[in-house]
């Protein structure tokens, strides 16, 4: 298995604040088929539209699963009901070296089948992760 530590996400000039804002984590084939779920990381903050910074440091794993490819959503809940995707980033497993990495967030909607994503980056939005 591939272990990571997500360390903070940052959002900035978002056009919506977060009510209780958590990140989903998914792994998905390259064809956009749902292999597995990672649990859903609470996240504090999100009242600062124009700058967001969630220090979050959980860690996790992922089995090595070349075709593979690891989802992380910034997703919130609205009147306790989970919202669509806001922001989202992946990274293939067969990409996830050892060491730091900051992966560009996109614009929501979200594609899990590689082929046909259209990513609109979120300008200076980053994701920063530690692979072991």
């Amino acid at each position: 298995a591939k272990s990571f530590t997500i360390q903070r996400l940052e959002v900035r000039n978002s056009s919506t604040a977060f009510e209780e804002p958590f990140l989903a984590c998914g792994i998905f084939a390259q064809g956009g088929a749902v292999k597995s779920t990672l649990p859903s990381i609470p996240l504090r903050g999100g009242d600062d539209k124009a700058h967001m910074r969630f220090e979050i440091g959980a860690k996790a794993s992922v089995p090595e699963d070349y075709d593979s490819v690891l989802f992380l959503e910034l997703r919130h809940r609205l009147k306790g009901k989970d919202q669509a995707p806001k922001y989202w980033t992946c990274i293939a497993i067969s990409d996830m070296d050892a060491g730091r990495r900051a992966l560009q967030l996109y614009k929501a909607p979200v594609e899990y089948c590689l082929a046909r994503q259209k990513k609109i980056p979120k300008k200076d939005c980053t994701l920063h992760i530690n692979i072991h």
